[in-house]
């Protein structure tokens, strides 16, 4: 055993009595002088201990932490030991930082979770030998309810348990080599589940009844209340668009808090394709009817939340004196507005730890930017800046890969990467089309155990590029799992096609019946309709379906005959012997007629003919439709065992042996050439860096092996990019010959990019 006593620890309390008040107005997303935000990232100093040798280290410590920062170094040491953990120089110093606030930027692979668990294990040590109990939970004796000091704000709900776990599992182990014990107490809470439980505390206060929530059935009653109007005054006629796309705009601009000339210029907006003063109409109306009606939303949580921090002192200072550590883990997906409420929470008795990666910031899409720990960093009150720049998962040659994507970006710190394991494999494959991309995918994976398939990923840019692969797979009998992405046989296309063989199948189910209008000439109306009247004659049966009252075209009983022709056949026929027949009416009297309306614009997509196209292959068949509906329920059943197919933002925070990254095209991914038509300069330049974040953090998946498939005539420019990098020990997927890169245009793109960038700068 370890007395702790001995470390003779005797901390300073900062009586710091600056607070900071922050506006629920303020926009920290967005700087509109370019210059100037490139500037502020090149000089942020981001320490890092691999900077110095032990000896400077520990001078360094002593210099610029005092005597606390000693002694957090000296605990830092103990509790890693007892882990079996490295003592990196760099985690040391992270941990040794006793400054009031401090940001953490965990490179990829760097065990930022596990610095958090010790960080927090250092920080109650210390607190429980000097005797000070700033961390020690609070006790209620008449219910026994511990109220922990520790706030831990996880961005996402599904890591609130696993965090409590991950604390009370080391805790639990270091108290084996310690005494006294310090206790396993965290409030591990969502930034929303934080706010909403504060507000119904002070409703009264707030002049709220009760906090309500407005639920999605109810938020889509009103977005379309709201749209259909105004649908028809600035567009005419044609479908309106979905609410879930003005919810998902209005929930982005609120939790970026943009004003509307720098909503307007996002590239959110603009793939909305929407008019401004139509958004803005809707969603200011949006607004005013929430506050009408006394709902709120999540943004509502956190906006009222600061607001009640920053205009009742009482409230504040109960609230904020509560927690003597708040944490925030991955703050690179913290929106402006989740800022705000950190900012509005400082307090003299609290420390704030941000932890996250801003070379990993990849929900833009949902109002999360590089500016927003920037912003954080000069905001926190004496705020220092650390880097973990030590990645144990992947091997040097792809981190150098990996690293030379990020070179290319301005807007992010300058943070140096290190890797510690040897060089791994890097693997680069063209093909010429999609049949021999699967072809390459089905050869690497055939050759791999059980284990190895478990152990490997397939990661994509975008949805689209899972519904071959995972076809392909399921006819290769090759176990798979989809994170993220589209399952076999799952699109609308291919259910209705299923609906309509169903009901000739079934024969008289209503269930189904009710789909073969899309096979007939005759409207969905009339229809259902006729059926219904069939079923208060009590007629049910397909065959003995009565017309005579209806008035129908003669192309009606000739194809009405056809179908029941197919039915007939579909206990004994395989499905190639009729599929033709279904997939014609379908094509003449529902595919071809409902998307070449170009004004659908709900409906329309682009790509209703690759579905339809898919579709077909797998009825096409020599097999009955019974089996066919077999394999359709086999592949639609989730296992947790094999390959795992997802896209790059399903995989942040994960690692696998084998990353397969697929259709690395420049069409694809990045596409800069489309970034640059579609959006303003500035807007362009982010959008061009989040892409390059995103293809960053799919390399930095691989522990062991990097496969990278790409189509020789459209090779992405991430390959010109890292072509100095993986030039070495970099072989062909399928063959020991060196390969010979060729990238048709890359090099045009790269120089256009890089242009770009200057153009911006000059």
């Amino acid at each position: 055993m370890i007395n702790l006593e001995e470390f003779e620890c005797s901390l300073n309390n900062n009586n710091d009595k600056n607070t900071f008040e922050v506006s629920s107005e303020t926009s920290f997303l967005f700087d509109d002088d370019l210059q100037k935000r490139i500037n502020q990232f090149k000089q942020k100093t981001v320490l890092s201990g691999n900077e110095f040798t032990q000896e400077e280290l520990i001078a360094f410590i002593k210099k610029h932490y005092g005597k606390e920062g000693m002694q957090r170094y000296k605990v830092a040491q103990l509790v890693m030991e007892k882990h079996k953990l490295n003592s990196s120089k760099d985690m040391l110093l992270a941990l040794a930082c006793n400054k009031k606030s401090k940001i953490i930027l965990a490179t990829a692979g760097a065990g930022k979770t596990t610095m958090l668990q010790l960080d927090l294990e250092v920080s109650k040590i210390i607190d429980l030998v000097s005797g000070t109990n700033r961390l020690k939970s609070d006790v209620i004796p008449e219910v026994n309810i511990k109220l922990p000091r520790i706030l831990y704000f996880n961005y996402n709900k599904h890591n609130t348990k696993p965090i409590i776990d991950k604390h009370t599992a080391m805790v639990h182990h270091i108290n084996q080599y310690i005494t006294p014990k310090i206790d396993d107490d965290i409030e591990s809470i969502t930034v929303h589940a934080f706010c909403k439980r504060w507000l119904t505390v002070y409703k009264d206060l707030l002049k709220l009844e009760k906090i309500e929530v407005l639920k999605e059935e109810d938020k889509s009653k009103v977005w379309d209340s709201i749209i259909v109007p105004r649908w028809k005054k600035y567009y005419g006629d044609g479908e309106p668009i979905k609410a879930t796309l003005l919810n998902d705009l209005y929930l982005y601009k609120e939790s970026a808090m943009l004003e509307w000339d720098s909503f307007f210029e996002t590239s959110k907006f603009i793939d909305s394709e929407l008019k401004p003063e139509f958004a803005k109409a809707c969603i200011e109306k949006y607004i005013a009817i929430k506050k009408a009606m006394r709902l709120m939303d999540f943004v509502d949580f956190i906006k009222e939340m600061i607001f009640l921090l920053n205009n009742n002192e009482e409230v504040r200072n109960t609230i904020c004196n509560r927690y003597s550590l708040i944490i925030a883990d991955e703050a690179q997906d913290f929106t402006a507005l989740m800022n705000a409420l950190l900012l509005a929470m400082q307090n003299p008795n609290t420390k704030i730890i941000a932890v996250g990666d801003t070379d990993q910031t990849i929900y833009s899409f949902q109002g999360a930017s590089p500016d927003t720990i920037l912003s954080l960093s000069e905001l926190l009150e004496d705020c220092e800046v650390l880097g973990l720049d030590t990645n144990y998962r992947c091997p040097k040659n792809i981190i150098k890969a990996a690293k030379s994507i990020l070179d290319h970006n301005v807007l992010r710190f300058d943070k140096n990467i290190v890797g510690i394991k040897e060089n791994g494999k890097i693997n680069l494959k063209s093909y010429s089309d999609d049949i021999e991309k699967i072809s390459i995918l089905k050869r690497i994976l055939s050759n791999m155990s059980e284990q190895e398939l478990n152990n490997t990923v397939i990661g994509y840019r975008n949805n689209d590029s899972s519904i071959i692969v995972a076809e392909e797979l399921f006819y290769a009998d090759i176990p798979f799992r989809v994170t993220e992405g589209q399952r076999p046989f799952m699109n609308d296309i291919f259910r209705k096609l299923l609906n309509i063989l169903q009901a000739l199948d079934l024969k008289e189910d209503t269930t189904y019946l009710k789909f073969l209008w899309q096979v007939l000439p005759i409207s969905k109306t009339l229809w259902l309709q006729i059926l219904d009247d069939n079923a208060k004659k009590r007629i049910s049966h397909i065959e003995d379906l009565q017309f005579d009252a209806y008035q129908l075209p003669a192309s009606f009983y000739s194809v009405f005959q056809s179908l029941l022709g197919v039915a007939s056949k579909m206990e004994s026929a395989p499905l190639c012997y009729y599929i033709d027949t279904i997939v014609k009416y379908f094509h003449l009297y529902y595919f071809d007629f409902v998307y070449s309306d170009k004004s659908n614009f709900a409906q329309k997509t682009g790509k209703e003919e690759f579905y339809l196209e898919r579709a077909v292959k797998f009825f096409n068949r020599d097999i009955l439709f019974k089996n066919a509906l077999m394999d359709v329920s086999r592949a639609r059943t989730s296992i947790s065992t094999g390959v795992t197919l997802s896209t790059i933002h399903a995989l942040k925070g994960l690692e696998f042996n084998n990353v397969i990254a697929i259709d690395m095209n420049e069409s694809i991914f990045p596409n800069y050439t489309k970034i640059e038509q579609m959006y303003p300069i500035h807007t362009a330049l982010e959008e061009k860096e989040s892409e390059n974040r995103l293809c960053y953090v799919l390399l930095t998946r691989a522990k062991e092996t990097l496969t990278i498939l790409y189509q020789q005539s459209d090779p992405s420019v991430f390959l010109q990019m890292m072509r100095d990098t993986i030039s070495t020990n970099t072989k062909d997927a399928t063959s020991n010959e060196t390969p010979v890169l060729t990238l048709n245009g890359a090099g045009n793109s790269l120089q256009s990019k890089m242009a770009f960038i200057n153009r911006m700068l000059s």
